[in-house]
């Protein structure tokens, strides 16, 4: 085993396994994209499961990478151990239906002990495999480990409720005797218990079976197509090629620690836990801001609070009283920055957040910290109440205070914290007045009457005129809440479009902006989350618009117009508009139909719309008197009600309709329209799904990835060739088919004839006992026919992965199945149920002597 530093495990990982054929794939955001399952990423697989799940086609059916994850559900153990963390580095290699265990376990075994690569030593490498997975205890005892270095353990099987799912082998390293005190050795695996000595450093997953709710693992029928997921701690890995006692020593954490000495009044050595818990939390803001994430109230933003005011907590005890874990950054950074480069680009934002963050917790930690000694020292069951006033007023989070006071073994009465939460968050619900079907208005939204104006410029500079938290009015805000300004450039959400994004500026704050509404007196409401600082009635603000964003809906809605204006042409009707909804990435649009729309007619429409695309057509823009625009023959909502001006959104003669929208200047902007789906939403109801822009060309390429991957696996080269092979490889499956069909007809005549002779008479009852690996339809074709004869018993049995199914029935003037399988199930652990002339069922156990059992029976 030699050196090396963490820039080097990584580099050596990607570089063997692309040795291997696999292609490296860049870490994806902690950030879940489209999958509300995650709050984070938190393993390799986790963002790869659009590839394992057949969602989208892999660029390799080999993948290797290193991601960063976060996993947040032990905070509390993070600092009391050598190995707990928050933020974590994942190493790993796939394979989606290509190899899978023989080869895996060679990749593991070669990086792991060749001296070409990491070279550890193979008397200290120990394996554990689930006890039904023999085939893995082979391929290790084959490449050279040792009898008892290959355990097997019953918990070695990755299952997540339905889906793929399979037996793994974990691989573990042997830090010997120094850290087994006592000497178990081996027990420490066998029994699983928390240890120091044999550290585990990946995990191999064998995805082979199809897991069902309700049905044992035996009877999991197998995939049609394997796959391989592993993963390996970095973080363990440099532990044990750097020869440190923990992961914290090691050259990920040990600089960040020794820049957080330069604030404290003691070493890491006399307060492990504090450094551990700072150092860890503060990396994970890191990389979470970097990734766009921020801190908030909730969601994944809460457990960024959480973190980071559970570092401030840790940093008291170290003497630390003042902001400082915006200082820490530029460390965290020089760490990662060979293998992250993009964290030095959001260095400076990163800093403003964190900082940020600690000044709005330092107002109140002094005073919630003082609330929760003088409860420590009461030495009694904790009022529910008092920890919601930590939570509420001091902005401690419960998980935190429940972390401390449980540390010095204090009762915690949960339930009374929660009936306040509850309380809260219904006094908030019914605070909160959204306009809803009774026209219902929050009082001081009603209230507010000072105007705004809305240009439509990149950049606009204004007065803040307006600050609700709530929808109740305030005079400063330093997290979420509404903003109203005399000047704004962001559109509000409004006749289907969504509104714009961007950011409000100030000399001291930062905000985004994810959405702006319409106030109940016609003034653009921006909702804000405070990046940092504070903002103020008054203050003189910058409002940016994200004009990516903007450009894009921009090209939708007009797309949108466009649409509208082709259905026109090519349905020969006008077609009433329903509904509508346009955003960045789509654009969807209801009509009065009454039948499914053709794909003759389909292509019409879309060729239409970029036709259209293509002649650059120019937007002409106008306000005009509502009933002269009327009689323009210009399209609107029958049902709205309008004022008397209106503006008009007209596209020469192929479009021209009331809107308030955002549009393209000219129709060129749209570049590409592409319909996704038409359907049935309502009776005498049509919606068709279409993208523009850059969402319409990443949609094609997505569809011709499709394509190549079928050009693949039928081995054509072009898509010209695609249908004539089609075509070839049906009369294939046909001709298989019927000679399937003529090969099961001889199975099936085959196993008639052996069960026949299978036949034993006693006493005049005729038994017909027969084992087979055949399917189960063939037996039940077979019972059935058999039974139809008087006086006669059948069991036939069929042993698949490992499982065996059983037919056990009889003739009805016998009606004795269901009694003999009363009979027998405990003896052969048969599992199943039926009617008194028939039981099927299943079992795991050797049914030799089966037969004379029914007999005696009979």
């Amino acid at each position: 085993m030699k050196y090396m530093s963490s820039n080097e495990i990584r580099e050596m990982w990607l570089d063997f396994f692309k040795s291997k054929q696999h292609q490296i794939i860049k870490s994806a955001s902690l950030i879940p994209i489209n999958d509300p399952s995650l709050l984070w990423i938190n393993s390799g697989i986790a963002a790869l499961k659009k590839y394992f799940d057949g969602e989208k086609i892999p660029p390799s059916r080999r993948l290797t990478d290193v991601q960063k994850c976060i996993r947040t559900n032990d905070i509390e153990n993070v600092g009391k151990t050598d190995r707990h963390q928050t933020f974590f580095e994942m190493m790993g290699n796939f394979s989606i239906g290509d190899y899978f265990r023989k080869e895996a376990i060679e990749f593991a075994f070669e990086i792991l002990t060749s001296q070409t690569y990491f070279a550890f030593e193979i008397d200290k490498i120990y394996v554990t495999f689930h006890p039904s997975d023999e085939e893995t205890r082979q391929h290790w005892l084959r490449l050279g480990l040792k009898e008892d270095h290959v355990i097997p353990l019953a918990g070695n099987y990755w299952e997540i409720g339905s889906g793929p799912a399979g037996p793994n082998t974990e691989v573990f390293y042997d830090r010997g005797l120094k850290y087994d005190p006592n000497n178990f050795g081996t027990k420490l695996l066998k029994e699983e218990i928390e240890n120091d000595r044999y550290i585990e450093i990946w995990g191999i997953v064998f995805s082979q079976f199809n897991a069902v709710e309700g049905v044992s693992r035996e009877q999991y029928q197998e995939l049609p197509f394997k796959n391989i997921d592993t993963g390996a701690g970095l973080e363990r890995f440099a532990c044990i090629l750097q020869g440190t006692e923990s992961n914290f020593e090691t050259d990920l954490f040990w600089p960040i620690i020794k820049k957080i000495e330069t604030f404290s009044k003691g070493s890491y050595f006399d307060n492990k836990v504090a450094y551990r818990v700072i150092a860890d939390h503060t990396r994970a803001c890191v990389f979470a801001l970097s990734d766009g994430e921020i801190f908030a109230k909730d969601g994944r933003g809460y457990v960024l609070r959480r973190l980071l005011r559970r570092a401030m907590v840790f940093a008291k005890k170290l003497g630390i009283t003042r902001p400082f874990l915006s200082e820490l950054v530029t460390s965290v950074i020089t760490v990662m920055q060979h293998f992250y480069p993009e964290l030095k680009e959001h260095e400076a934002k990163v800093k403003q957040l964190i900082l940020g963050e600690e000044i709005r917790f330092l107002k109140t930690l002094s005073s919630g910290q003082e609330l929760l000694d003088q409860m420590i020292e009461r030495h009694e069951i904790v009022d529910g109440a008092a920890v919601f006033k930590l939570h509420d007023t001091f902005g401690f989070p419960f998980e935190l205070s429940q972390e401390l006071l449980l540390e010095k073994g204090l009762s915690f009465d949960v339930s009374e914290f929660q009936a306040l939460m509850i309380k809260q968050k219904e006094m908030a619900r019914n605070a909160r007045n959204e306009i809803d079907s009774m026209g219902k208005q929050a009082p001081d939204y009603l209230a507010f009457k000072t105007p705004s104006e809305y240009l439509d410029q990149k950049q606009v500079r204004a007065l803040v005129t307006g600050l609700f938290m709530n929808e109740t009015a305030v005079t400063e805000l330093d997290e979420s809440g509404v903003v109203a300004t005399d000047y704004t450039n962001f559109y509000a959400e409004s006749g289907g479009q969504v509104s714009d994004l961007g950011t409000i500026k100030g000399q001291d704050f930062l905000a985004e902006v994810p959405a702006v509404f319409k106030a109940p007196n016609g003034q653009h409401f921006h909702r804000i989350n405070v990046l940092f600082g504070t903002i103020k009635i008054k203050d003189k603000v910058l409002l940016q618009v994200d004009y990516h964003h903007k450009n894009l809906v921009r090209r939708h809605h007009s797309a949108a117009h466009l649409l509208q204006g082709a259905l026109d042409q090519v349905l020969g009707i006008s077609a009433r508009q329903m509904g509508s909804s346009v955003t960045s990435e789509y654009l969807r649009f209801d009509f009065g139909f009454d039948r499914a729309l053709t794909k003759k007619e389909l292509f019409d429409i879309e060729y239409l719309v970029n036709e259209v695309v293509a002649a650059k057509l120019k937007a002409e823009i106008k306000v005009m008197d509502l009933e002269a625009a009327k009689q323009q023959a210009t399209k609107h909502v029958f049902d709205d009600k309008y004022q008397d001006q209106v503006r008009v959104v007209t596209f020469k003669n192929v479009s021209s309709e009331f809107c308030g929208g955002s549009h393209v200047s000219n129709t060129e902007e749209i570049g590409l329209f592409k319909i996704v789906n038409e359907t049935s939403i309502a009776s005498g109801v049509r919606r068709i799904e279409a993208k523009a822009s850059l969402a319409a060309y990443q949609f094609v390429l997505e569809e011709e990835a499709h394509l190549n991957h079928v050009r693949t696996e039928l081995n054509v080269k072009s898509n010209a060739e695609l249908a004539s092979k089609l075509t070839a490889h049906k009369k294939e499956q046909l001709r298989l088919e019927a000679e399937i069909v003529t090969l099961e007809t001889i199975i099936a005549n085959n196993l008639k004839e052996a069960v026949k002779k299978s036949l034993v008479i006693k006493d005049g009852i005729k038994l017909y006992c027969y084992f087979t690996n055949q399917k189960l339809e063939l037996l039940k074709n077979m019972v059935d026919e058999l039974k139809n004869d008087s006086q006669v018993v059948v069991f036939l049995a069929s042993t698949m992965n490992r499982q065996t199914t059983f037919l056990l029935a009889s003739s009805n003037d016998l009606a004795k199945a269901r009694s003999l399988f009363e009979s027998l199930k405990e003896t052969y652990s048969l599992l199943g149920g039926g009617r008194p002339t028939f039981v099927q069922g299943s079992t795991t156990k050797d049914l030799t002597g089966i037969e004379a059992r029914i007999l005696a029976l009979l």
